[in-house]
């Protein structure tokens, strides 16, 4: 009984159709690279941010009441760099009347627009990282790992003071110091840089951008 075998066609055919699905598959690997990269990204910032806010308020808590300036005066400590050494910031909250300002800069923002919604061509705090393990980093970064848990995000935040007492009429002569609640929304930004082989710094583009990986809302009152 004669038995029939695989031509040399069919075999051809069997590997177009391995070599087609082989290509389908592979063609996935970057997209799902990308949206992983992309969601822990999300989940740092989202950490990040946190942090942020814990810090903001404690600063809060600390805050001291200006009477000639007739503001509340904060100072918060985080890990921040300015000019190359870890600095904190001191900022004066905005009145009532003052609206919403957004911080580095203090800039009057009007609500909504698109300079609130979209603040990543603003100017941002430079994140920095504790110096001890700011130096196992770098160890680290030197001999394999390019990664870094702060120095590659930014930050700015808006704040405006919420009227508790618009209730009380007449208004209080001491309204701002009794006035204690305020609004924020932290932006946290990852920088567009790479590093190059020396270990500096360089601009994606020769421009600097970054793009914003979480926002977050709290409201947040003075002691």
């Amino acid at each position: 009984m004669r038995k029939r075998g695989v031509t040399l066609i069919e075999c051809l055919l069997a590997l177009i159709v391995l070599a087609v699905g082989l290509v389908g598959i592979l063609a996935l690997f970057p997209v799902a690279l990308e949206n992983s990269k992309g969601s822990m990204e999300l989940s740092q910032g989202v950490i990040v941010g946190e942090s942020l806010k814990h810090a903001i308020t404690v600063a809060l808590k600390n805050a001291i009441f200006d009477a000639p300036q007739d503001r509340w005066l904060v100072s918060m400590a985080h890990d921040l760099k300015s000019g190359g050494t870890i600095a904190r910031i001191d900022f004066g909250l905005p009145k009532l009347s003052e609206g919403w300002r957004r911080y580095p800069g203090n800039v009057a923002l009007t609500y909504p627009s698109t300079q609130f919604s979209e603040p990543q061509g603003d100017v941002a705090y430079l994140m920095y990282a504790d110096p001890w393990v700011r130096g196992h980093v770098d160890r680290v970064h030197n001999e394999a790992d390019p990664s870094d848990p702060y120095a590659q995000f930014e930050f700015s935040f808006d704040v405006r003071k919420v009227d508790t007492l618009s209730y009380v009429v007449p208004a209080p002569p001491d309204k701002e110091r009794q006035t204690t609640l305020y609004e924020f929304r932290i932006h946290v930004f990852r920088a567009r840089k790479q590093m190059a082989p020396t270990g500096e710094t360089i601009l994606v583009g020769g421009s600097y951008e970054k793009d914003l990986v979480a926002s977050l809302k709290c409201n947040i009152s003075v002691r």
